[in-house]
């Protein structure tokens, strides 16, 4: 992915993505081959049932919506299996999907409003 500073073309690819947060690559392992832990995390507080994020926010103080995926909870169960898991592959994936859909729909509201205000709107399409 490539960004505009000023006059400048810069990079942000896995290396720089590297760089900045030290999280490894690698392949991620089929997390569903490991074993839920009896008695853990997500047996004792959840019952072992799917959760929205809005229950954990509750503890964790989290900000989504999105289920907890079992294989997440097989991670935080494992510990060994969790540190050498590529979190750099999976989080990249994740920030470059959000930086590619951050400004979704925002361009036409930016536009509208202009056009409520009387404005000169000239854009052009990336």
């Amino acid at each position: 992915m490539r960004f505009l500073l000023g006059k400048h073309s810069v990079r942000f690819s896995k290396v720089e993505f590297c760089l900045i947060t030290g999280l490894k690559f690698g392949v991620i392992p089929d997390t569903a081959r490991y074993d839920m832990v009896e008695n853990g995390i997500h047996e004792r507080y959840f019952q072992g049932r799917d959760i929205e994020f809005e229950e954990l926010r509750a503890v964790l103080r989290i900000d989504e919506r999105d289920k907890v995926p079992v294989w997440q909870w097989r991670l935080v169960e494992d510990l060994d299996a969790f540190d050498a898991f590529p979190w750099g592959a999976h989080v990249y994936s994740r920030s470059i999907y959000c930086f590619k859909h951050a400004l979704d729909g925002r361009r036409e509201r930016f536009e509208q409003r202009q056009q409520e205000r009387g404005a000169d709107v000239h854009t052009t399409e990336t």
